[in-house]
């Protein structure tokens, strides 16, 4: 599996978040480690791309920062979009993706099939 999603690089994205999130608390590695029952080693190897998160992982620091998973993988330009306005954003472009999608198939329906 790609660790890459529309050319964002995924274990990149979750790695700088997560130093974000740790340094705007003033928390070194270790102390984080110690607050989220991870090793030290482990809070390095994932802010340094070496190993990526699993489900329990993820959980665990969006518990402790208290905060959505979802915004460990948000880009840079992203970080500090109220989340309404994340939330309004995503809906808008899954409504817009329905009803184009949807107006596709009417289209082709009212068509049908094309001749040769």
């Amino acid at each position: 599996m790609s660790e890459f999603y529309n050319g964002i690089n995924i274990k990149n994205l979750y790695a700088k978040n997560l130093k974000r999130f740790r340094n705007n608390v003033h928390l070194s590695q270790s102390d984080l480690a110690e607050k989220v029952n991870l090793s030290t080693n482990m809070i390095s190897d994932i802010e340094n791309e070496k190993k990526f998160v699993s489900d329990d992982t993820i959980a665990k620091f969006a518990n402790f920062f208290k905060v959505e998973p979802y915004r460990f993988f948000l880009p840079e330009e992203k970080w500090y979009v109220p989340e309404d306005t994340l939330y309004k954003e995503d809906f808008l472009d899954n409504m817009t993706l329905a009803v184009r999608e949807n107006w596709d198939n009417y289209i082709n329906s009212v068509k049908g099939p094309e001749k040769k």
